[in-house]
């Protein structure tokens, strides 16, 4: 599995004791445990740990251990004493130039398994499953933590990665990618993840049903003409591609085909505004350092483009402007070494209006971030007092 130094001419204590354990996870541990720390232990291709990287930490909390010996002994990996083979330069896979907007999308078939669209949109229905409906929620001005609105309908769309690692997206390695997706799928159905999962290859997965809101962005913040949302679980629909993060080059043009398709279908469905159209790492937060970003998935390099919509990064951000939110350099770094315009638009419009009313930059975001807490200990009450009648009713 490894490649170990000093020669197996001259085998180590731990060598020998090494070889004599037949289990290849055992010997795994074995060898990160006990090693020194002068032998030299090349990565393996595809670590059993990092099957699932828990970037999304309510994400692979589920154990593989059956997968990971696959992996290990059938997927390609040298034994013990032999050095694996090069990893191939990643392939950067094309995204497709933006197409024509059908003027209207139709449902061409419906059977138990898959609904079929007249734009090309098939969408397999074997995963499918509820969680609770979807709440009517508030709507806030930019200066109130009281409603000036609520909705019951979806108005906008979170694009997400998975936080899996992936399998080369290659012949080769069909089952793997597969299988992958197989456990992928079953884990975010139990967790009610998303609303919709699309995989490497395209195919177009939903999880949960539309009509009920999906685990997919508890604390995030977002606005439009109407006003600001905040914590959109109910307010958008969650679609997340089969990819990481850190491995943007690995979503395909098949992803990324079937999410223009997928998106034409929910904008005209929902009448969801293009702007609204947006990526998770836009939306997330955290409340406890009151940074944005909680959560990095597409923190730059979302193909707007190809989905027939305007680049939203350009778009301010209402964390910002309406509860003071701020940014660091680890997003810059994220975003490819620039921050986002609309990033810079919101913090120059805050400056401003911290100016207007005779207050430093500081005092004025301080303002800002108490009515955030006034409104999101609102909110979970609510939800307290939902989840209380729903097991009340059970």
């Amino acid at each position: 599995m490894f490649n170990l130094k000093p020669s197996p001419a001259d085998p180590s204590p731990f060598e020998r004791e090494a070889h004599r354990i037949a289990d290849p996870l055992e010997r795994l541990r074995y060898l990160r445990k006990h090693v020194p720390a002068s032998v030299v232990l090349p990565e393996p291709e595809v670590s059993p740990a990092e099957l699932f990287v828990p970037a999304k930490p309510k994400l692979w909390r589920f154990a593989l251990a059956g997968l990971a010996i696959v992996a290990i002994v059938g997927g390609g990996y040298a034994w013990l004493g032999q050095r694996p083979a090069e990893k191939p330069a990643p392939v950067v896979h094309a995204i497709p130039a933006p197409g024509p907007t059908p003027n209207h999308i139709w449902q061409v078939q419906l059977t138990q398994t898959e609904e079929v669209y007249s734009n090309g949109l098939r969408i397999d229905l074997s995963f499918a499953t509820r969680n609770r409906p979807r709440a009517e929620y508030p709507i806030y001005a930019m200066e109130s933590a009281a409603p000036i609105g609520t909705g019951n309908t979806p108005l906008g769309i979170v694009y997400h990665t998975t936080e899996s690692d992936m399998a080369p997206f290659e012949e080769d390695a069909t089952k793997q990618l597969k299988t992958l997706g197989h456990l992928l799928l079953q884990y975010i159905r139990r967790e009610h993840s998303y609303h919709y999962l699309i995989d490497r290859f395209g195919r177009v997965y939903r999880v949960v049903e539309e009509s009920d809101a999906a685990n997919h962005a508890g604390f995030s913040v977002w606005s439009d003409d109407r006003g600001v949302y905040v914590n959109l679980n109910d307010s958008f629909i969650g679609v997340a591609f089969e990819g990481s993060t850190n491995q943007r080059e690995e979503i395909t043009a098949a992803q990324v085909s079937a999410a223009r398709a997928l998106t034409e279908l929910l904008r005209e469905h929902y009448s969801i505004a293009a702007e609204n159209c947006v990526t998770h790492a836009q939306v997330s937060v955290n409340p406890l350092n009151m940074k944005l970003s909680n959560h990095t998935d597409w923190a730059r390099e979302f193909p707007f483009a190809a989905l027939n919509l305007p680049d939203n990064y350009t778009r301010p951000i209402a964390a910002v402007e309406a509860f003071g939110f701020e940014h660091d350099e680890v997003l810059t770094g994220l975003s490819g070494g620039k921050d986002w315009a609309g990033l810079r638009i919101s913090d120059q419009r805050l400056r401003e209006a911290a100016a207007s009313q005779g207050a430093t930059e500081w005092r004025y975001r301080g303002m800002l971030r108490h009515r955030y807490q006034e409104i999101l200990a609102e909110l979970k009450r609510q939800q307290a007092e939902r989840d209380a009648a729903a097991a009340k009713g059970k």
